[in-house]
């Protein structure tokens, strides 16, 4: 998905989701997929979870590189995260340009029927963002 921004370029990416066990603790592995040919300065601004009307974020502030057409893990989620509605907000730079995106991932627990996800080489699932602005 391009995301708009000021300039004439556009900043891609998408999120993947996998459930893996790592032995610590989580079950849920949430990737960054970079679109573009040119690396891409990822960070995580928050994750926000909700539970009816009650909800709380954590603010993590995780700074990434991810390499051009390449992926990054961004941030494990424990089982207590899959039975809440998630959503993930991105700020992402590239070219001079910045963005900030949002994914909903909602209960990971209801999941069904993964893809491959070829960039990953396992099943999963893929996001593109749900709110876009520029920075």
């Amino acid at each position: 998905m391009e995301i708009p921004t000021a300039n004439t370029h556009s900043l891609r990416c998408r999120l993947a989701v996998s459930r893996e066990e790592l032995n610590d603790g989580k079950e849920w592995s949430i990737f960054v997929l970079n679109d573009m040919l040119s690396p891409m300065e990822v960070t995580l601004v928050r994750v926000s979870y909700e539970w009816g009307d009650q909800g709380h974020s954590a603010v993590p502030a995780i700074l990434l590189q991810v390499p051009a057409r390449g992926n990054v893990l961004l941030w494990r989620e424990g089982s207590d995260g899959s039975e809440l509605n998630v959503e993930v907000s991105l700020q992402i730079e590239s070219l001079g340009q910045r963005a900030n995106v949002s994914f909903e991932l909602g209960k990971l627990y209801r999941k069904r029927n993964p893809v491959l996800i070829e960039e990953l080489s396992r099943a999963g699932w893929l996001l593109l963002p749900v709110q876009t602005g520029g920075a």
